[in-house]
Formats: structure tokens, C-alpha cells, sequence
């Protein structure tokens, strides 16, 4: 009958877990049954512990695993507290809900690069972050890596500084477009343009 289950240990799920909730202790890897071993529509609520970071869903060699109607690599490692339900379609083991597929969707999902970031949300609106430097005058033009699909609401912009800096400065920003906007640097002392060698960080809004 179905029920909850809570695997310590790694293991391979057969035709008698079917309908079960199974929940993953840290370091715990489950490997889904052989799709053509189990009726069309089997399905797995799989979670990982609330605080695991190492909980991992595999499938069988020639099997594959999909979030969000794409193939996802394998093993695929869970967030901490991360659910998905598992369906077998054919050969291959399908996500159609739960934080998982939420974490990997293109609505949700973020390019993460150091100081380059954007994320996305289901609204449309998107924020994006990045680190530039100025030129000697204090003016450097920013060009988004991806430029916003309609509009740039804001970016504000903050001073690295350096521990060489003679002087405070200040960051400023012109009208930002949706593929980049002019950052500033002026200095507090000369209120004129100044080089920063430690550049600036800024973050900026828009959909």
C-alpha cells in the first residue's frame, strides 16, 4: 500500500514502492526502477531531508530523467527540503511538479558568473548584477551581457573603492536602456570624474 518512507542508505526502487512518498537522508542516492519493469504512469513523490544537500536521484542505463519536458544530467542532486513527482512516460522518468522542476525551470532559474548574475521570476520581471570599472575620466559605458526583453526600470550602482583610493568618491548612474546604461564616478573632495580601481558593483531592475 502506499505510505511514507525514509531511506537512510542508498537503493534501488522497485514495483513495490510505487505510489510512495520517499524521503532521502544527506548522501542518500535512489535509483528509479527500470521504466519498461513498471507500469505506464508509475509514480514517486521523492523528497530530500530539510537540511541534506547531498540527497540524489539517478535512473537505469537507457533510462532518462526530465524536469521541465528536458533531460536533466544524472545523478541529479536535490536541494535541501527539494521535492519532485516522478512519472514514467515511456523511458523516461518525468518531473511535473514540486520544488524541483520549480528550481530548474527557465521561469526560476539563474546564470550565476561572479559578479554576473540574473534571475528571472514567473511575473517577467528579472534583476540583474555585474561589477565594472571606470576609465580615467569616470565615465564607463555597462552593456548588459543580455539585454532586458522590453525595459531597464533602475540600476543602482555602488563604489568598490581600493585601499589605495586618495579620496572618497561617489557612484552614479545615467538613464539605463534595456541593453545597458553609463556609470559614474565622481570625486567627493575635486567633485570631478576619478578613476576607481576597485570599480564599482551595481544591480539593476527590469522585464
Amino acid at each position: 500500500m502506499p505510505g511514507v518512507e525514509v531511506y537512510l542508505k542508498s537503493r534501488v526502487l522497485t514495483a513495490a514502492d510505487i505510489g510512495m512518498r520517499i524521503e532521502l537522508a544527506a548522501a542518500v542516492l535512489v535509483t528509479l526502477p527500470v521504466t519498461a519493469l513498471v507500469p505506464e504512469g508509475s509514480a514517486f513523490l521523492i523528497s530530500a531531508g530539510p537540511s541534506s544537500e547531498s540527497s540524489q536521484i539517478t535512473v537505469s542505463s537507457g533510462d532518462q530523467l526530465a524536469l521541465n519536458n528536458l533531460a536533466v544530467p544524472v545523478p541529479l542532486t536535490m536541494s535541501p527540503g527539494g521535492d519532485v513527482l516522478l512519472i514514467r512516460e515511456g523511458n523516461v522518468w518525468r518531473g511535473h511538479c514540486g520544488t524541483e522542476t520549480l528550481r530548474t525551470s527557465k521561469l526560476f532559474k539563474a546564470d550565476l558568473d561572479s559578479y554576473s548574475a540574473s534571475q528571472p521570476f514567473p511575473s517577467g520581471l528579472i534583476i540583474k548584477t555585474g561589477k565594472s570599472s571606470t576609465t580615467v575620466d569616470g565615465l564607463v559605458p555597462v552593456t548588459f551581457p543580455v539585454a532586458f526583453p522590453t525595459t531597464c526600470i533602475t540600476v543602482v550602482a555602488n563604489y568598490g573603492g581600493a585601499a589605495s583610493a586618495a579620496y572618497p568618491s561617489l557612484c552614479q548612474t545615467g538613464i539605463p536602456s534595456r541593453t545597458g546604461f553609463n556609470g559614474y564616478i565622481t570625486s567627493i573632495q575635486t567633485n570631478s570624474g576619478s578613476v576607481t580601481i576597485g570599480g564599482f558593483t551595481w544591480i539593476a531592475i527590469g522585464y
